[in-house]
């Protein structure tokens, strides 16, 4: 009896831990299931680093605008470079609200930083820098050169709209950059309206 008994016992565990693996497995598929594909990764990371990128134009730019006294905000510029870049972005295929959103996002975030600098630049009482960025020659053909891969990649972000894991690894991977970024909190800008998607 007590054999038997024994023996049921060592089935039930037995049984129990056939059980406890399967969920495992299961587990396991399931948070793979989870995960970003490659692709998504790719446009996702591709995304992040353009933008990155962009924004790191800023201090460039902040040192011309210092040597030549141009004020930071130029709302008639920007309001033409913004429609022209929404045009473009529509004819990739790239939501127009979306696009409007982004791009004044992007505009934005290096204003910020351009403002943080000139308020650095001020309080030390910095001379004119030598040899500064040129921004029709240096800084606009950089800008120029990010603006239609912005736009690639807005669009590719776009067509992951509908897929969370992709999404959560876009708002994982975000939260990263702003947190490891100099400057932080322009980045957090640069990026908000994606967030928000």
């Amino acid at each position: 009896m007590n054999r038997v008994s024994l023996g049921a016992g060592s089935l039930g565990l037995r049984r129990l831990g056939w059980i406890a693996a399967g969920l495992l497995i299961s587990g396991v598929v399931l948070a793979a299931d989870r995960q970003a594909s490659d692709e998504a990764r790719e446009t996702v990371d591709g995304l992040l680093g353009q933008v990155e990128q962009r924004l790191a134009v800023a201090p460039d730019v902040a040192m011309a605008k210092w040597n030549s006294g141009a004020p930071i905000n130029a709302p008639e510029r920007e309001a033409q470079i913004l429609e022209r870049v929404v045009v473009e972005a529509q004819q990739q295929g790239v939501d127009q609200q979306l696009a409007r959103a982004f791009f004044q996002d992007q505009f934005d975030a290096s204003k910020a930083v351009q403002q943080q600098l000139h308020q650095q630049w001020q309080q030390a009482s910095q001379p004119p820098f030598d040899n500064p960025p040129d921004l029709a020659s240096d800084v606009r053909p950089q800008l120029d050169t990010l603006t239609p891969q912005l736009i690639q990649s807005l669009h590719e972000y776009q067509s992951l709209e509908d897929e969370p894991a992709a999404l959560q690894y876009f708002e994982d991977n975000a939260a990263r950059a702003v947190a490891d970024h100099e400057y932080a909190e322009a980045l957090e800008m640069a990026l908000s309206s994606l967030r928000e998607e």
